[in-house]
Parts: C-alpha cells; structure tokens; sequence
C-alpha cells in the first residue's frame, strides 16, 4: 500500500470544492428567482452526486478502479434518489418554516450576513 498522495487528493479537493461552490450559487440564483429557498434541500442530494462525479474524475489513475467505479455509483445513486424523494416530498408545499423564518429577516430575499460572521473572515487593521 503507497498511502495517500497529498498532491492529486489536494487537487481533487480543490477541484470538487469549487464544483459544488458553483452548484450552491446556482441553487441560491434558482431560489431567489423562484422566491423559496427550500430549493437547497434538493441541491443537497445533486451535491451527493456532483462531488462524487467530480472527484471520480479529477483523480482519474489513482486509486483502484473496481472501489472508484462502485463508490462513483453508489454517491451517485444515493445522492440523485435523495434529490428526487426532497424534490417530491416538497412539491407544491409553503417554504419550509426555517427557511421562512431566515427570509423574515432578509432584504430583498438577500439573508443577512450577522457582523460576527463578516469580522471573522475581513481581518480588521485596527487590531494589528
């Protein structure tokens, strides 16, 4: 056994992080044209099965193929069975009542960001 090569797992992380930065921003596009954001419930299940397609790919010739092809169609399935059963079970429903209740306190469908969160990731230079 060779261990685990951080180069082409670095990358693969990389590659599949920003694979499913790319789908939440076009589950949050989705959600404020359609005005519901429970629409993220069932991006979580296609989430499943992009990061598995993705990382399938991204590391292709590493690994041993029989334990990638069968992990790449077990996320797979089980990620798109999850968005399908979330898709049906809130069809035609109200928005979720936590999404609701995060919409109450949006502007312009846009939820708040609180300051504590913003102060972690802006460092401020006052306190150099």
């Amino acid at each position: 056994m060779s261990g685990l090569q951080a180069g082409p797992f670095g990358i693969t992380l990389l590659v599949t992080a920003a694979a499913l930065l790319v789908l939440m921003a076009v589950t949050f596009g989705v959600a404020l044209k359609a005005g519901r954001h429970s629409v993220v419930d069932t991006a979580w299940g296609i989430g499943i099965a992009l990061a598995a397609l993705v990382s399938f790919l991204a590391a292709t010739g590493h690994g041993q193929p029989a334990r990638r092809y069968l992990l790449l169609a077990a996320s797979v399935l089980w990620g798109l069975r999850l968005a399908a059963y979330v898709a049906w079970r809130n069809h035609g429903k109200p928005e979720d009542p936590r999404y609701r209740d995060l919409l109450s306190r949006a502007r312009n469908g846009v939820p708040m960001i609180r300051k504590d969160l913003v102060r972690l990731a802006v460092p401020d230079p006052s306190r150099s």
